[in-house]
């Protein structure tokens, strides 16, 4: 996988094999005053959304995790797509307080598909 990130205050792996690939984000330090956050996550596969992705709420320090199978339905048409070798895929994470609303942060990271 070659990959390219922002600077982050969150630690994003990745495992890529010929099924998909599989991501944990951990959040670092700099977010413990957040208490309890809404974790989103939209996942982009050839500039097409994966749809059915839900929002998770857990403390900061929870090891957020998630899967980009191969083949996913596209957000905006419903239709099936199997990820070709040396697709684009972008990963977009966003984070906000529950108790703090004004206290937000967010992580991306756009690579390329090489199983």
């Amino acid at each position: 996988m070659h990959a390219e990130s922002n600077k982050s205050i969150a630690d994003a792996t990745f495992r890529e094999t010929g099924k998909g690939i599989s991501w944990k984000v951990a959040l670092s330090k700099r977010n413990a005053g957040m208490g309890v956050v809404n974790f989103k996550t939209q996942i982009f596969g050839d500039g097409h959304e994966m749809a059915g992705i839900k929002a998770q709420k857990q403390k900061w320090n929870y090891n957020f995790h998630g899967e980009l199978p191969r083949s996913f339905v596209w957000k905006d048409n419903n239709k099936k797509y199997t990820l070709p070798k040396g697709s684009i895929v972008s990963f977009f994470w966003t984070w906000r307080s529950t108790a703090k609303p004004d206290q937000h942060g967010y992580r991306y990271v756009n690579c390329t598909y090489l199983p």
